[in-house]
């Protein structure tokens, strides 16, 4: 049974993932004995499945009355018990989780889930001197498994302190030092005390138990870096690179690195482009992956660095017209246009009739107000490819508007608006035309429409836009 650790502001998160629980006798889906009724067996059988069914539903109330009626046929069972005691917590009932569950582990003394359960339902309540006792006797109870002394830990860290957690920890890897989980753990709880040395230490052991983890190299970076050891940091860095061609979690702690070292900038961008390069060398033309990575990189660092990623597959890979257009796409969220534009033509360069890349290159022009000519040349090229597109419709009304040929403009972004209601901007475009022709009503109408669906930064700027239309006051 293995558990994963945040440890973070002296707190502990443990999520543990139990693929089994430790029974008294058989569970539900076992073979029954022969002396045992079938009409009371199929009672058991369909108030499991009725209960667990319900709770899927978050139908509470039935999925407890049908837990209960299960344990009631056979209260031996721990895994029922569990069932029951877990019910009842999620019910916000842990006053009678905490009476079944005491019952339940009177009857069946070594269910180390019964124990953490009972411990947790017993905390919620303030219980704290019980809840400890439950989780040293799950420890007692099961000495050579990381849970129970990973949950025991957890309980220490917010009630007595984190050099109790270490404590417990430390116990259990002097009896199973060969356990990757526990010096992971021990890592994660030596950097929420500050203790970097110490926390380099146990999660170098667990590196080399567990040379795969990938995790565990992250932390290791960041570990490093939190002791000013680049050079280490780096070291880590590369052993993860080797096992982990595709990984994206090291090169994004490496990456963090080198933005709190004094590089000069230039050398940082170039050492950043050089990390992210290799990584896009290794997806290749995965689209789906490079999108993923895309968006981590943009979460977990910034747009920057997720654009500098597209960029360096876009060099290898200059005949792809789709990473041509996605690094396009990055470039313009980043608000670089003319770096979209350059991708955008290289799309066109092999794909002369893509639609979308004629429309992108007009629009971005457009939205400038340059090269008006070309921008509408572009667009009525797409227009041929993709006629009934709202957006490219859009375009071409955009082009006409800052031409101040308003008639024309509102001609278009009607038709856009038609097709495609719900886009924000399209909206917006057309009551920017109605305003500029002293249409005051049919402007507020579709700033409100656009108002709808906008973002939050799109939102303000039109509003801005409906409070400046001169209004009448009504009487």
């Amino acid at each position: 049974m293995k558990g994963t650790w945040f440890w973070h502001r002296g707190a502990v998160l443990l999520l543990a993932l139990v693929g089994s629980s430790w029974f008294c006798c058989a569970g539900p889906a076992q073979q029954r004995s022969g002396e045992q009724d079938t009409a009371q067996q199929a009672l058991l059988y369909e108030a499991y499945t009725l209960a667990q069914l319900a709770r899927s539903r978050d139908d509470m109330e039935t999925a407890l009355a049908a837990a209960r009626q299960a344990v009631g046929l056979r209260p031996i069972d721990a895994h029922l018990q569990l069932m029951l005691g877990e019910y009842l917590r999620w019910a916000g009932r842990s006053e009678e989780a905490v009476a079944a569950l005491s019952r339940a582990v009177r009857q069946c003394a070594e269910s180390m889930d019964l124990y953490l359960e009972l411990a947790v339902n017993q905390e919620l309540l303030g219980l704290n001197d019980d809840a400890e006792r439950s989780y040293r006797l799950a420890v007692q109870e099961n000495p050579d498994l990381l849970l129970p002394h990973a949950a025991y830990a957890q309980f220490s860290a917010r009630h007595v302190g984190l050099e109790r957690a270490v404590e417990i920890l430390l116990a259990y890897l002097g009896q199973h030092p060969e356990d990757a989980d526990g010096w992971r753990m021990m890592g994660d709880l030596y950097r929420a005390l500050a203790d970097w040395e110490r926390a380099l230490s146990a999660l170098q052991t667990a590196s080399r138990l567990e040379p795969e983890n990938e995790g565990i190299y992250v932390v290791l970076i960041a570990t490093a870096r939190e002791l000013g050891r680049a050079d280490l940091a780096e070291q880590y860095a590369q052993e993860c690179f080797l096992r982990h061609r595709q990984g994206v979690d090291c090169r994004i702690e490496l990456i963090r690195t080198l933005d709190s070292g004094n590089l000069d900038p230039l050398v940082r961008h170039n050492r950043t482009f050089a990390i992210l390069q290799v990584l896009s060398r290794a997806i290749g033309a995965n689209l789906v992956r490079l999108r993923q990575v895309e968006l981590q990189l943009t979460r977990e660092l910034d747009a920057t660095r997720a654009y500098l990623f597209l960029a360096s597959i876009a060099v290898d890979r200059r005949r792809n017209s789709r990473i041509q257009s996605m690094t396009a796409w990055s470039a313009y969220r980043l608000g670089e246009a003319y770096l979209a534009i350059k991708y955008m033509r290289r799309v066109i360069d092999i794909r002369p009739r893509s639609a979308e890349a004629l429309n992108f290159i007009g629009y971005s022009y457009a939205e400038r107000g340059e090269r008006l000519d070309e921008a509408e040349e572009l667009i009525r090229a797409a227009l041929e490819i993709w006629p009934m597109d709202g957006n490219i419709q859009d375009s071409l009304g955009w082009v006409f508007y800052q031409r101040g040929r308003y008639v024309e403009a509102v001609k278009w972004l009607y038709a856009a608006y038609l097709r495609v209601p719900d886009v924000a901007e399209i909206a917006e475009h057309l009551g920017d035309a109605w305003a500029a022709l002293g249409e005051v009503e049919r402007a507020l109408e579709m700033y409100t429409r656009a108002l709808e669906t906008a973002t939050d930064d799109r939102a303000a700027d039109i509003q801005k836009k409906i409070d400046a239309l001169p209004i009448e006051p009504t009487l």
